[in-house]
């Protein structure tokens, strides 16, 4: 005879989830509180942006021809239709300065500045308007030997304007009103489907605080200032010359600079206290000191305490816990030179193939803009591929730059498609009759080939040491190659040598580099084909009956993924993952008529 469980005790193997939903009981889910969805308030945002451009193509002589043309463009920050958004204004004079002047460890109480401004209807945008995006364009192409052709250019391209995509409420408009579907867990019922919010839903102060908005609390919006459109600079220049059999050989090297790019791990930049500290103080900066703040400052934020560290009143505006503007300050750079060789045969005789190697080195000093708006566009990698890696030391950002986390050194890429010459109206089987040809002809056969070197490996450090604690991420000392020899299989247990490391001082920047250029994580190589069979159904061959095979990781070769790169752990040096997939194989069926 089976037990039942207490009647007010939840089991799995009890009730019906179905049965609960239709009497509108909620469950648990990732949203609100934690005991149900929420509702949330949303923006409503919008941008504009104009662009015009002049271009023109000059036929110098029959074998020169130029290619010029300037454009401008003008990204408008977004507007909220309601002004809910608000900017930081880090001039302004903050209502506490009167209040906290004199503080001791705290400098910047003795001008206290900084806080929220919120928008109106006579200044709708929390950004400036970037109205310097001018990009000229360059190109040219000259035939200056039978069957060789160089060309060239030039130009200047902008990205997207942070300003324009950012559609955030801002701080005082943001709330949350939890659904709680029941107050005593779930015993008995408090608010349903129908009405899943019997107390109402919960207002935004708004306004009303003026420049006390978040003070005490951690002060997120963007920083006007900052509205700087990124830009690239490209170039290029390459030989072609046209070879037999329908083919083409290109030899070719591209650059690309990024200007004005977001320092995604530099968002509290603003608000982070001078480096100097770091060596003159040391260990004092976490000393507990008191708090100038405490009463000041709403009971339930994050600094209403008596004492607090020392380091955050050393900080540009210490009422705030720190300040986080969103994108990260426009200051990051990058720079990509490539070599490219390609060879390509265009389709005759039922084959066409291309041949593409690439030695390039692509070198930033920071790779996401650490902003959900734009992140899309790739973050960096971090322990074991994932995660971003923090500034080391923000009062010398020259220790970022590195080679880019992304980086590929080689890269060789080869693809084919070949219609086998069998077949009705083929070398092979000419004159064959339809029903020989319905079972011998028609084989098609495609490729494609991949190899390519690892990305750099970016080392970390076991609890990022004494620096980590303040926001910056300590490195290693590197102290000899830690790369070690024999094929990756033989290395699973030992891809880096933890002997060519060592334990920086408390507050000292280690030695290591951003990412290890020179000890990279196991590149890739696969190949990937397939095999089609055309089934004619007239001598026309305009109708016909296709029957694929695909494989992809065809040779079933394991790719390993990235080691772990945080010295100090237990697991460093241990790739303990793979980063493809084993052989996977479809078949399909095709009808054209």
């Amino acid at each position: 005879q089976e037990t039942m469980s207490h009647p007010l005790s939840g089991n799995s193997a009890e009730g019906n989830a179905l049965a609960s939903f239709m009497l509108g009981w909620g469950g648990a889910c990732n949203m609100g509180n934690g005991a149900g969805q929420s509702y949330d308030l949303t923006s409503l945002a919008a941008a504009r942006s104009y662009g015009g451009y002049l271009q023109d193509d000059i036929r110098i002589t029959p074998k020169l021809t130029i290619n010029m043309g300037i454009r401008y463009e003008v990204q408008l920050p977004s507007t909220e239709r309601h002004n809910r958004y608000t900017t930081f204004d880090m001039d302004a004079p903050s209502p506490l300065a009167s209040a906290v002047k004199g503080a001791a460890n705290c400098p910047a109480c003795a001008d206290l500045r900084g806080g929220y401004v919120f928008m109106s209807d006579k200044n709708r945008r929390a950004y400036n308007t970037d109205r310097n995006d001018i990009g000229p364009r360059f190109g040219f192409a000259y035939q200056f030997a039978p069957h060789m052709v160089l060309r060239g250019g030039y130009g200047i391209y902008y990205g997207l304007s942070s300003a324009g995509l950012t559609a955030e409420l801002g701080d005082g408009f943001i709330t949350s009103t939890a659904w709680n579907y029941s107050s005593d867990g779930g015993i008995t019922q408090n608010a349903t489907l129908v009405n899943p919010f019997p107390n109402g839903i919960d207002q935004p102060v708004g306004s009303a605080n003026g420049m006390m908005q978040g003070v005490g609390d951690v002060a997120y919006g963007p920083n006007p200032e900052n509205n700087v459109t990124p830009y690239f600079q490209q170039w290029n220049l390459s030989v072609q010359r046209e070879l037999g059999f329908n083919s083409v050989i290109e030899i070719a090297y591209s650059g690309t600079k990024g200007t004005h790019l977001g320092f995604g791990t530099m968002r509290t930049a603003p608000s982070l206290f001078d480096a100097s500290y770091l060596t003159s103080l040391g260990d004092k900066l976490l000393e507990q000191v008191p708090n100038p703040f405490y009463g000041l400052v709403p009971a339930t934020s994050s600094m209403a305490t008596p004492t607090i560290q020392r380091r955050y009143l050393l900080s540009r505006f210490p009422q705030f816990y720190y300040y986080s503007e969103r994108p990260g300050p426009p200051i990051a750079s990058s720079i990509y030179h490539g070599l490219q060789f390609k060879f390509r045969k265009r389709l005759s005789h039922g084959l066409q193939t291309t041949i593409h190697y690439t030695f390039s080195k692509a070198i930033t000093d920071s790779d996401a803009a650490d902003d959900p708006n734009v992140d899309w566009l790739g973050g960096a990698i971090g322990i074991n591929g994932s995660g971003r890696p923090r500034v080391q030391n923000w009062g010398n950002l020259r220790l970022e730059r590195s080679e880019s986390t992304f980086d590929i050194k080689h890269r060789f890429v080869a693809d084919f498609s070949y219609q086998l010459p069998i077949g009705r109206n083929q070398a092979i089987g000419k004159n064959w009759n339809r029903a020989l040809d319905l079972v011998a002809g028609g084989w098609q056969v495609n490729g494609i080939l991949i190899a390519s070197t690892g990305v750099p490996l970016v080392p970390h450090l076991q609890g990022n040491g004494t620096i980590g604690g303040i926001g910056m991420a300590q490195r290693p000392n590197v102290t000899g190659d830690p790369s070690t020899s024999g094929s990756v299989v033989s290395r699973l247990n030992k891809y880096l040598d933890s002997s060519a490391f060592s334990r920086p001082a408390s507050w000292v920047s280690g030695t290591a580099p951003r990412t290890m250029g020179y000890v990279r994580a196991p590149g890739f190589h696969g190949m990937d084909a397939s095999l089609f069979k055309q089934f004619m159904l007239n001598d026309e061959r305009s109708r016909y009956f296709e029957l694929r095979g695909e494989a992809f990781n065809l040779t079933n070769t394991p790719i390993f993924s990235v080691p772990n790169t945080t010295w100090g752990s237990s697991g460093f040096g241990i790739i303990s993952g793979q980063a493809n997939g084993s052989r996977s194989v479809q078949l399909a069926a095709k009808f054209y008529f």
